[in-house]
């Protein structure tokens, strides 16, 4: 089973995500308008300063924004493991396919990105 498309910007506004990457049943997903309101309720919420976002996996080579800087940084207490256990897009529920996340432990390396302020609502 291989990703068929490539996972672009313009992807990932237009996505059905129920289908797109397979069969996601509908109560695991979050409505457009659920989606907006977690956005605002998270960002209403954030401290006085830049955005970043530690980048461990594809994102380091394919982020899908232009971030206004981007460092080399390192995780501490958080390693790489093939812990997400996925039933669509790389797996089934009979098969499951698996997907790098952090867990506790160790250090990670990879790229922190610090979002531009003036697109970071879309950008999120």
């Amino acid at each position: 089973m291989g990703f068929k498309v490539l996972l672009t910007r313009d992807f990932l506004q237009k996505a059905d995500c129920g289908t797109s990457f397979g069969c996601i049943e509908e109560n695991l997903l979050l409505t457009p308008q659920q989606r907006a309101d977690s956005l605002n309720q998270t960002l209403s919420r954030r401290p006085d300063s830049p955005v970043w976002v530690f980048g461990y996996g594809s994102l380091m080579w394919n982020p899908v924004f232009t971030p206004e800087e981007a460092r080399l940084a390192t995780l501490s207490g958080w390693q790489r493991a093939f812990c997400l256990r996925l039933t669509a897009g790389r797996g089934t529920a009979t098969q499951p396919g698996r997907m790098l996340a952090l867990t506790p432990g160790g250090k990670t390396t990879g790229i922190a990105f610090r979002f531009p302020e003036a697109s970071l609502h879309e950008d999120l």
